[in-house]
């Protein structure tokens, strides 16, 4: 390029002037087709880049339709990783519950109900553990309420009739056998 520029300068001027011209049309020539391929180019990044992305995303949603697919629901989670039980701590959760229904007071179970409530207040969740006192408190109270039904369990009005007509009796006994 340098030595035809060396060559123009030694033309006549006309000459040099559509040389020139002919040099310049040649250069906007190239520089139009170098634009173009430019263009060419950036439109076929785009499209790569699109398809690439394009791409990714099927893949990374055929990876979370996979996870899916393997997860287990919550519900059986919690169910497998329940702690077994050994028969021993079966048997004395039993007796717990037994225990709770025959010689813990309604008050009692009432105030055990609370101390749990104030507990989780405090943490701000219900712990394992309190779930399964509040399970036990809640078989107990059934247990109670079905007595009352059935008459096993009594009130503490009748309870106190039936400790007043027993004293009562023993009373009686003891005088009839020691009348003066």
């Amino acid at each position: 390029m340098a030595e035809e520029l060396e060559d123009i300068k030694r033309l006549p001027p006309e000459e040099r002037i559509a040389k020139l011209k002919e040099l310049e049309e040649k250069r906007k020539k190239e520089i139009e087709k170098a634009q173009e391929l430019v263009r060419k180019s950036v439109e076929e990044i785009t499209k790569e880049e699109a398809n690439k992305y394009i791409e990714e995303e099927e893949e990374t949603r055929k990876e979370e339709e996979e996870k899916k697919k393997k997860e287990i629901p919550l519900e059986e989670t919690v169910i497998q990783e329940e702690p077994k039980l050994t028969p021993e701590q079966v048997e004395a959760h039993k007796d717990y519950v037994q225990h709770l229904r025959q010689e813990t007071t309604t008050k009692d179970l009432y105030n055990l109900a609370k101390n749990i409530a104030e507990d989780v207040q405090e943490s701000g969740y219900l712990s394992m553990q309190n779930q399964g006192m509040l399970s036990d408190i809640e078989r107990a109270q059934q247990y109670k309420k079905q007595d009352i039904d059935t008459g096993k369990y009594k009130t503490a009005g009748e309870e106190i009739t039936d400790l007043l007509s027993a004293t009562k009796n023993i009373v009686d006994d003891i005088r009839g056998k020691y009348k003066r």
